[in-house]
């Protein structure tokens, strides 16, 4: 008996050294104690709330206007003017007629084969206007009376004799340049010029002021009321022409 008690005495101290002496990384793994809690979801649908009714929406229309139906006023129409067509009738108050000017062809000769000359023409214009004695009818009261009484206007007449007449520019010489100066000279009483001017070029500056320069320092008839001087307008013509020698 007492061998069957120290052979299990000594067969728990032996597994008591194995345990003992056992190492720890061939235990077993202790496993937590994990606490599990579980949660319940329920779906629900959410149900709006009855707010406030809204307003239906209403499509404004445009207001026209009463008059917009009526038809536009004469006033408004007379403003717009008509559309013309695609080929509108120009049409003008008025008619020009283009003036054509004057072509004074110059002759380019030689200057020893011409010989220059001016002319004067004797009649003169007066322009002093119409004369006082007028045609009366026969027959009226006064007729014979005024044709007895108005005395007789006789125009102013340059005189040829001691007016000189205008040389002949030599730029126009050159150029063959010719034409007609016409002036109008203003003849006091003692026969003078008093006035001058230019009626109607001849289309050439050296010929007009050759005129004008000549005609300026001419002696005149001086016009004559009856017995008595007056002062009288009066209208002259310078002619300027190159001719041949040799034509007459």
């Amino acid at each position: 008996m007492k061998r069957l008690l120290l052979a299990g005495l000594t067969a728990l101290v032996f597994h008591a050294l194995v345990l003992a002496w056992y190492p720890k990384g061939f235990r077993s793994p202790s496993v937590p104690f994990v606490r599990q809690e579980s949660l319940s979801l329920s779906l629900t649908s959410l149900v709006p709330q009855a707010g406030p009714a809204e307003r239906p929406m209403v499509r404004r229309q445009d207001r026209t206007p009463a008059e917009s139906n009526k038809p536009p006023s004469k006033k408004r129409e007379s403003r717009i003017p008509s559309r013309p067509g695609k080929n509108p009738a120009r049409i003008s108050e008025e008619t020009f007629e283009p003036i054509q000017p004057k072509v004074f062809t110059s002759q380019h000769t030689e200057t020893s084969a011409l010989e220059e000359t001016t002319e004067v023409s004797e009649s003169t214009e007066s322009s002093s206007g119409p004369e006082p004695n007028e045609a009366r009818v026969p027959g009226l009261p006064g007729a014979t009376e005024t044709a007895a009484s108005s005395p007789a206007l006789k125009e102013a007449i340059p005189i040829y004799k001691s007016n000189p007449a205008p040389d002949y520019p030599a730029v126009a010489r050159r150029r063959g340049y010719e034409g007609t100066v016409i002036l109008d000279v203003l003849v006091n009483r003692s026969g003078r010029v008093a006035d001058l001017r230019l009626f109607q070029s001849s289309g050439h500056a050296s010929l007009d002021q050759t005129a004008l320069s000549s005609v300026k320092g001419w002696v005149f008839d001086p016009a004559r009321k009856g017995q008595e001087t007056v002062e009288m307008w009066v209208r002259i013509p310078v002619c300027f022409r190159l001719r041949e020698q040799g034509t007459p």
